[in-house]
């Protein structure tokens, strides 16, 4: 119920109708037991959260774990796998498997399949007790058989980015795919499913990917197309030609604003971008952001970024 709108004619009528729609929206019956779909709730503090485990997440991890092998460092990702965007590249898998034998010797924790829902900082718990540089409040993070809490003296947001769509009629039919989605499905799957690809390029922005993905296509053999992009135009998936739309991601923001961390609208980023120093450094105390998430950079670059967070976090220490 719209209560900006509806009885707003007397400053009396419209008090009453929103005590009304409370009451309304209130009506139920609580629980008598909690609820138990999510399993118990159980607390971590580590020194460094890193979320996302992607070439910014994990370069930053292990950088930290390098200089300071005596710290916990805590990695998450909603993934199943490491290695977030390198799993769209060409030779990715390989990249990934280094990655993870370094993750495996260092003294860095991993936990895949793990959400990270958000950051509460009225929450500081027991166990900040003591301890003078954490940040306050906790990370709340959904896992398969229960939710954590967790404490943390640093964290560091390498979030990465999410696709986005080009408006073109038939934008959805099947056949029509994101280009770092059909990159995974054949460099981190090892499946083809298409003997033609239309790769619709976004001519509003530079967007480097697709000269990876269709450099590697063609030598799969697989006839490429470079199609520019006009939101007139009918470009339709065929029965053997997959339509990958080829445009710049946006940054994955909103867990860095949960901190309160400032965020700009940069359209040649992506959309809004969190906005960091370039150590990674934020306006909120001992919170960094690395990577893609302050603006697409590719996978390399931000393994680079990456490095140079973990170096700058692990300092802070």
């Amino acid at each position: 119920m719209d209560h900006h709108h509806l009885m707003t004619g007397t400053k009396v009528g419209n008090a009453v109708f929103v005590k009304l729609v409370r009451q309304m929206g209130g009506t139920g019956m609580l629980p008598d037991v909690p609820d138990t779909r999510y399993g118990p709730v159980r607390s971590a503090f580590v020194d460094v959260c890193v979320v996302g485990a992607g070439p910014a997440g994990l370069a930053a991890a292990l950088r930290v774990a390098s200089l300071r092998p005596q710290d916990k460092v805590l990695v998450i990702d909603q993934q199943r796998a490491l290695g977030g965007s390198w799993l769209a590249e060409p030779g990715g898998q390989e990249h990934v498997a280094g990655l993870q034998r370094q993750v495996a010797a260092a003294n860095v924790d991993v936990w895949l399949g793990s959400t990270a829902l958000g950051h509460y900082p009225e929450d500081d718990g027991d166990l900040l007790k003591g301890v003078t540089d954490a940040v306050p409040g906790v990370m709340a993070v959904l896992r398969a058989n229960h939710v954590a809490l967790i404490r943390a003296r640093r964290f560091v947001f390498a979030t990465g980015t999410y696709e986005q769509n080009l408006p073109f009629p038939s934008n959805d039919a099947p056949g029509v795919v994101a280009a770092r989605a059909l990159g995974r499905l054949v460099f981190a799957r090892g499946l083809l499913p298409t003997r033609k690809v239309k790769l619709l390029l976004d001519s509003q922005h530079f967007f480097s990917y697709p000269d990876r993905l269709g450099s590697a296509l063609l030598g799969l053999g697989v006839d490429v197309v470079r199609v520019e992009h006009n939101p007139g135009a009918d470009v339709r998936p065929g029965r053997n030609t997959t339509v990958a739309v080829a445009t710049l991601p946006a940054p994955a923001f909103e867990l860095a604003r949960h901190h309160g961390i400032e965020t700009t609208m940069r359209p040649a980023a992506g959309g809004f971008a969190v906005d960091a120093h370039a150590t990674g450094e934020t306006t909120a105390a001992g919170v960094f952001v690395a990577g893609d998430v302050t603006g697409y950079v590719g996978p390399q670059n931000a393994e680079t970024h990456g490095q140079a967070v973990g170096f700058i976090v692990a300092s802070s220490l």
